[in-house]
């Protein structure tokens, strides 16, 4: 079985490098409920280095204090464009991928090294568009934010089990340039491939997989279903991670309303 599984994952190592000639956008950074606002300024400075997309701001310190806008001062425009988020839903709107830092592991929590993210990049595709999640800098992401991750990276210390916040984003940056192609300069946010005949899959966002799968546990409740609401959620937020063509999500939209539309017709004719 072992042996079976390397081969497994040898082949899809091979597919999914067949991907890297066009790469995803650049990422989106999301910081779920940052602490300490002159990390926000580094973040700001860190973002234009790399090339990153969006910084959404999921509740949390301010970018508008002092000790941020002098962290800061190198990248004024990009601090003042971060953006205030107040819930997963818009922290992932139009996000494919959602890549979660952590430096702890456990039962439920079983990140791969940053060193080994790259052939799973490469199984993003070219239309993706990931962001890159980062949690606290006193505890970081909570068992029930790294569920809704499609994927979980450390990064690999020494001594010390964690990184400061801005510097893990730096090395996350640093690795990702190193794979989308060196020091080439990113593609711009929101452009995408230059031959769409050979785009590929459009992976739904994490946004809208979560929406759906949140409609279908809404209607297991209503069926009476046994199973404990809080497994049954986590479950759902699992499913989220699958990388979901934009087609499949829209064509499992439409058969959850018609099993509905039967359901109420079969319960009005009783």
């Amino acid at each position: 079985m072992r042996l079976y599984r390397t081969l497994d994952r040898i082949e899809a190592d091979v597919m999914c490098a067949a991907l890297k000639p066009m790469q995803p956008s650049p990422p989106v950074i999301v910081l779920v409920e940052p602490q300490n606002p002159a990390n926000l300024g580094f973040v700001a400075r860190i973002a234009d280095n790399f090339g990153f997309g969006e910084v959404r701001v999921l509740g949390g310190c301010s970018w508008e204090h002092s000790k941020a806008k002098r962290t800061g001062s190198s990248a004024k425009n990009r601090l003042a464009s971060f953006h205030a988020v107040h819930s997963w839903e818009e922290a992932s709107e139009g996000c494919s991928h959602l890549v979660g830092f952590t430096a702890r592991a456990g039962k439920k929590r079983a990140p791969i090294s940053l060193d080994d993210w790259q052939p799973e990049l490469n199984c993003f595709g070219p239309n993706a568009q990931p962001a890159l999640v980062f949690g606290r800098e006193d505890r970081g992401l909570e068992s029930n934010e790294v569920d809704r991750c499609h994927l979980l990276v450390s990064i690999p210390t020494t001594c010390l089990g964690s990184l400061n916040l801005s510097h893990a984003i730096a090395v996350a940056g640093y690795a990702w340039r190193q794979w989308a192609g060196g020091t080439r300069m990113p593609t711009p946010p929101g452009t995408g491939p230059s031959n769409p005949a050979t785009a590929g899959p459009v992976i739904s966002s994490q946004a809208d997989r979560m929406r759906f799968l949140e409609s279908v546990g809404s209607d297991l409740q209503d069926l009476g279903i046994r199973d404990d609401p809080e497994e049954l959620s986590a479950t759902l937020r699992r499913l989220a991670r699958l990388p979901i063509e934009t087609r499949d999500l829209r064509i499992l939209d439409r058969a959850l309303r018609h099993v509905r539309w039967r359901r109420e017709d079969t319960n009005g004719k009783d």
